[in-house]
């Protein structure tokens, strides 16, 4: 029987540009934890630095990030400009073989981890003319690599892309569709290629999903939110949410910080700063 080839991972490409000089740096920003991970290249300037650890790191030119655990908190310099393509964690495996489970809650540098063909694509787009060009040329990238699939990936891989495509955060039956795996085989799995547990995988995934949702509505229901993503009532989304608060306020859209319960029990935004957008400026498009 002949095989399909299974669908495209998702991926977003874009790029971001700052004004100013190279002294000039940008307020910081804030990465939410969303389990995606990421390809990341600096086209001029100065590369940009960000707090993991407790410490400020400064990433490579051409660097991976793994899943994320918490907020990670960057700046850039000025007149800078970096590009980068957002992958679900299946996509990254499939694409580029990252060995996601290293560089979890952390990053990698690039370089090391490409072969001839993919280094010398890396080459071509770190000359590009400008941002506009350097994002077709990243796409051009990914659309490589993705005719370079076998027809038939590894089982795991097939199994989150099954788990996704059925809408579900996390969903242990759909996974086990394709794996055919025990809970503890199922959790020594997961962590030996994510570098998480599946319980923390789904936590990040329900996350996002509230997090999305929150952002796209001008008003929240929190106990609409709450039970329409399994929490058992509306108190248990909101730890996280406070969490990210208090790392860096303006990391949170207005409704999601309505969301959030005061001390007398109504859900304001007050005690946070506006939400304002980054000042890196995204340019490109979404791809599938």
């Amino acid at each position: 029987m002949r095989r399909r080839r299974p669908s495209p991972p998702s991926w977003t490409a874009t790029g971001f540009t700052t004004g100013g000089t190279v002294r000039d740096v940008t307020p910081e920003q804030c990465c939410i934890p969303l389990g995606m991970s990421e390809l990341m290249m600096h086209l001029r300037g100065p590369h940009s630095a960000g707090l993991l650890h407790g410490e400020w790191t400064t990433f490579p030119r051409v660097y991976f990030t793994g899943i994320a655990l918490q907020p990670l908190v960057w700046t850039m310099n000025g007149a800078s400009s970096m590009i980068g393509a957002r992958l679900t964690p299946e996509g990254m495996l499939r694409l580029f073989r990252l060995p996601l489970d290293g560089i979890c809650d952390s990053y990698a540098d690039a370089w090391p981890l490409f072969d001839a063909r993919e280094r010398a694509a890396v080459e071509h787009i770190l000359r590009s003319a400008g941002p506009l060009e350097a994002v077709q040329r990243f796409e051009r990238l990914l659309l490589a690599q993705l005719a370079q699939l076998p027809a038939v990936d590894d089982r795991f891989v097939q199994a989150l892309h099954r788990m996704r495509a059925q809408g579900h955060t996390w969903d242990k039956a759909a996974v086990n569709d394709v794996l055919f795996v025990g809970d503890r085989q199922m959790q020594r799995l997961v962590n030996a290629r994510l570098g998480l547990t599946p319980k923390a995988s789904y936590k990040i995934m329900r996350f996002r999903e509230a997090y999305d949702r929150s952002r796209a509505a001008s008003t929240v229901d929190r106990i609409g939110l709450a039970t329409l993503l399994g929490y058992s009532d509306q108190a248990h989304p909101h730890p996280r949410l406070q969490a990210l608060r208090r790392r860096h306020p303006a990391g949170l859209p207005p409704a999601a910080a309505a969301a959030l319960p005061t001390a007398g029990g109504v859900g304001k935004a007050g005690g946070t700063r506006a939400w304002a957008p980054p000042l890196a400026k995204p340019q490109g498009r979404a791809l599938m």
